[in-house]
């Protein structure tokens, strides 16, 4: 699954990315982004949450790609330039043993300036993505 999450994650920001000239046609504003991720059954779950932080350039771009597995509510706030994509994408991560019948539901969302941009709601991954400015 980890595969699978960064997987979607590298081809939206290849499709989606901005290169250097077209940063300066969007100008140097910042955005103040927050990536926002729950589940519906929080004591039965934890969340896998894959974010960018930057521009990534690959799959094993560490310093822009963070992976983390996070007990509910997840969010995480930063400041970012017009051009930038950004991502998130969200899974339930079972705490118990075996497979659980009743999968809990995740949620992920972006705000970028206070405003919620998107948001979407799946029982096994979320995947959300937008450029600022655009």
């Amino acid at each position: 699954m980890k595969k699978v999450i960064i997987l979607i994650t590298v081809m939206n920001i290849l499709l989606l990315s901005c290169g250097d000239n077209e940063k300066d046609v969007l100008g140097s504003e910042e955005y103040k982004v927050n990536y926002e991720a729950s589940i519906d059954k929080p004591d039965l779950y934890d969340l896998k949450v894959v974010y960018t932080v930057g521009n990534a350039t690959s799959a094993t771009d560490t310093k822009n790609i963070k992976e983390e597995t996070v007990p509910s509510p997840f969010s995480h706030e930063l400041t970012l330039k017009a051009g930038t994509y950004v991502s998130l994408s969200v899974h339930p991560v079972y705490k118990g043993e075996g497979v659980d019948k009743n999968e809990g539901k995740a949620t992920g969302s972006i705000t970028v300036n206070g405003r919620k941009e998107i948001e979407k709601t799946n029982n096994t991954l979320v995947t959300l993505g937008l450029v600022l400015g655009i």
